[in-house]
């Protein structure tokens, strides 16, 4: 969901059930660092703007702090965003879906005519796919 393809596992910790007053099941925490092998150039995001004028919101994949698994919900159709910035080694645009108004999110990949752009808040990971 950040865009990497590998991810580095910087500590993990595991423990099991545990009963009594605070009872307790088992659970397992991983914490990382995801990298890329590739990211998206600014002037590819430029060229699928050009090619791809009139885009669409199609899904929406979310993953919480805590949740298990993500969350996948239909996009609204309706998509605006702001010319594309370089900032550092990503390329980030602001968006606007509804709802979500004024986020700005990284593009982490362009395949086709679909556009994965990555937005984080203080409790959830989101994920916006957007067609051409």
């Amino acid at each position: 969901m950040l865009g990497g393809n590998v991810v580095f596992v910087i500590d993990q910790n595991v423990e099991g059930n545990k009963s009594g007053y605070y009872a307790k099941t088992a659970e397992t925490t991983l914490a990382g660092v995801a990298y890329t092998e590739v990211t998206v150039s600014e002037s590819e995001v430029n060229n699928y703007f050009i090619k791809y004028p009139q885009l669409n919101h199609i899904e929406t994949v979310s993953q919480g702090n805590n949740d298990v698994e993500p969350n996948t919900i239909g996009g609204s159709g309706k998509f605006i965003h702001s010319t594309a910035k370089k900032e550092g080694a990503f390329v980030y645009i602001t968006t606007s879906i509804p709802g979500l108004e004024n986020l700005d999110t990284r593009i982490i990949n362009i395949i086709d005519n679909k556009m994965i752009l990555m937005y984080k808040d203080k409790k959830k990971l989101y994920n916006f796919i957007i067609q051409g």
